[in-house]
């Protein structure tokens, strides 16, 4: 599971994890309707046009992967679907629903994350979900991480880490972390001291 999951595996084990969240009636999930909500336009970033195919071929990935496993109908008819997410990772309610909307929507904010994720579950402010994401981020193979905040964004986004890094991987990001947090301290004291010596000509 070190190898990360292409944008396809990633929009079809966000769509599992929503509808168990969202709309638990109509869960485990066929593979016309893990199509559907792939495809749907709303709460998803980017939008997307799968064919049934590619979707199969990614829920084929993701079961060998052990991160979904396939649920015979009682009919025996057609085959379901149903994410391990709780069984792999250990999420409550609030932690998979964190996770799943930074799988179908991309990096967010914590306040983005609270508004949108209302849907699938209940945050009782900013700071509920912000402690969400820094428990996330602390575990020992950290699903979340913080990204370096972007030219004329007001507050840092935050990414999923789907599936978690290796020790080697997770060691590399804190050390780019402490990187770019040093180099954005020596920005500043430049900034500051050429300031300074403008001054002195105004």
């Amino acid at each position: 599971m070190a190898e990360a999951l292409n944008e396809i595996e990633r929009r079809v084990f966000g769509v599992l994890l929503e509808k168990s969240l969202a709309q638990p009636q109509y869960y485990p999930m066929t593979a016309n309707a893990i199509v559907a909500g792939c495809n749907q336009k709303s709460n998803r970033d980017p939008a997307m046009t799968l064919a049934e195919g590619e979707a199969i071929d990614a829920l084929t990935a993701l079961r060998e992967r052990d991160l979904v496993r396939e649920v015979h109908d009682p009919s025996g008819r057609v085959p379901r679907y149903a994410h391990r997410v709780n069984a792999v990772f250990g999420l409550d309610g609030p932690q998979a629903a964190v996770m799943c909307e930074l799988m179908l929507r991309g990096a967010q904010t914590a306040g983005e994350i609270r508004n949108r994720g209302t849907r699938l579950a209940q945050f009782a402010s900013v700071e509920e979900v912000e402690g969400i994401l820094k428990g996330l981020a602390e575990r020992e193979a950290p699903l979340v991480m913080l990204l370096p905040r972007q030219a004329g964004e007001r507050e840092r986004r935050w990414a999923h880490l789907l599936p978690p890094p290796s020790e080697n991987e997770a060691t590399r990001l804190a050390q780019l972390e402490g990187e770019i947090a040093e180099l954005r301290e020596q920005v500043a004291g430049l900034r500051a001291a050429f300031e300074e010596f403008k001054s002195k000509f105004e």
